[in-house]
Parts: C-alpha cells; sequence; structure tokens
C-alpha cells in the first residue's frame, strides 16, 4: 500500500511517499540544520537519483545514493 505524507523525526521533516510504512518513492527531507534532499527513496533509504541542498539553496551533491550514501560523482 502507498501513501503519501509526513513524518517527523529527530534530524528532521520528511514529505512524501510512504510504501508499508517505509519512506519510498519520490520525497524531500528537510533537515534542521537547513540541508534539504530531494529524490528517491526504497525501503526507507535515500536510494537513486537525488539531489542534497546547502541550506543557502547552492546544491551539494546531485546524483546517485546508495542506501542514504552518495554513490558516484554527482
Amino acid at each position: 500500500i502507498k501513501d503519501v505524507g509526513k513524518l517527523i523525526e529527530p534530524l528532521g521533516i520528511y514529505y512524501g511517499n510512504f510504501k508499508n510504512g517505509l519512506k519510498d518513492g519520490h520525497g524531500r527531507y528537510e533537515y534542521k540544520n537547513g540541508l534539504v534532499y530531494e529524490g528517491s527513496y526504497i525501503e526507507g533509504f535515500k536510494t537513486g537519483e537525488g539531489t542534497l541542498y546547502n541550506s543557502d539553496k547552492t546544491v551539494s551533491y546531485s546524483g546517485n545514493f546508495d542506501k542514504g550514501v552518495p554513490n558516484g560523482k554527482g
């Protein structure tokens, strides 16, 4: 079952798709320190294409993620 919603966590707030209670599909995570991730999630992890923005909205990394970790040159 896929749902769309919001999840408040200690590090920030997730907005996006859920599947079986986990972040799954397209989502946006707004960290309390100002960083923002927007992109793909699979089974709760940033996986696939995504972009991490600095607090000043400049791109920190754009490319592939594997279980939450940037993977490749970006």
